[in-house]
């Protein structure tokens, strides 16, 4: 018998049994969490970065007028 065909065998009687379902399940429910964790750190510091550039824009003097791009912006 060949290691493949023993190897096809233990994952026959893994899968037979749930192991291997139930690793895969778990190790992709980790993956979903560290995903989302990483989504809601970049959120949080987009949003940190938003407000920043708020205050930012907030302290310029009144009636300055600038371009950006196409637009046109009067503080």
């Amino acid at each position: 018998m060949s290691e493949l065909e023993k190897a096809k065998g233990i994952l026959k009687q893994l899968q037979g049994k749930g192991y291997a379902n139930d690793r895969s399940q778990e190790s992709y429910k980790k993956r979903a969490k560290r995903i989302e964790k990483e989504l809601n750190d970049l959120e949080k510091s987009s949003n940190k970065k938003e407000i920043q550039n708020n205050e930012s824009f907030a302290k310029l003097p009144r009636g300055l007028t600038f371009m950006i791009g196409n637009f046109k912006i009067t503080t």
